[in-house]
């Protein structure tokens, strides 16, 4: 399984200034995002450097190579924060990987279902079934729920009056990407590639 490391990296100049400072680098990135906001925050791994300084992390830099290779010096001076990790990814999702993430990010008409505005009848305090909206909202979402917290945010981020001229924040209306990065208990790495297959074929 081929190691990636991935970055999350909080900058000290503007964001436009780095990116160029990256496309002169011998760099290549699989994956270069910015980051909006935790959706599930840290509760195993690495919670003091993600969490303890209140960081506003601006980048997810992903890149097909160790760690122990350093990101070069005229990109260290433009970081005030960062965090790393290696993890394996399966060699089929990096094949014609740039290829599936730009069809991905620049989807084709009919590649997107329509949206079926579940969402924006909660947010008008609408549900379905019996206790409607409290029987669906959870206090948090840190178990993957939804939240009344989320639920005020994905609202304002996707529907909230941006300058674009469509509503919402100019993110919000594009593709939003979200990683998710897993500690597994004891003998449960398995369990969870089960499902993930299940979930993959449905």
């Amino acid at each position: 399984m081929p190691l990636c490391t991935i970055h999350l990296l909080s900058l000290l100049d503007p964001l436009p200034t780095f990116l160029q400072t990256l496309s002169s680098t011998p760099l290549k990135p699989l994956t270069i995002s910015r980051v909006i906001r935790w959706i599930i925050l840290p509760t195993s791994l690495s919670t003091v450097p993600l969490l303890a300084q209140n960081i506003h992390w601006d980048i997810l830099l992903i890149l097909p190579s160790p760690s122990n290779t350093s990101l070069p010096a005229s990109l260290q001076k433009q970081i005030k924060h960062q965090w790393s990790i290696e993890a394996g990814v399966p060699s089929r999702l990096l094949k014609d990987y740039e290829a599936r993430n730009r069809r991905l990010l620049c989807p084709e008409k009919g590649d997107v279902p329509s949206l079926t505005g579940s969402l924006h009848g909660l947010a008008e305090g609408h549900g379905s079934g019996a206790g409607g909206r409290n029987k669906i909202l959870k206090e948090s979402s840190q178990d993957l729920e939804l939240s009344p917290e989320l639920l005020s945010w994905i609202e304002e981020f996707s529907s909230g009056g941006g300058g674009d001229g469509e509503g919402g924040t100019k993110e919000g209306n594009g593709a939003v990407s979200m990683l998710n990065l897993l500690a597994f208990n004891d003998g449960m790495k398995e369990e969870y590639l089960k499902y993930g297959r299940a979930f993959a074929e449905s």
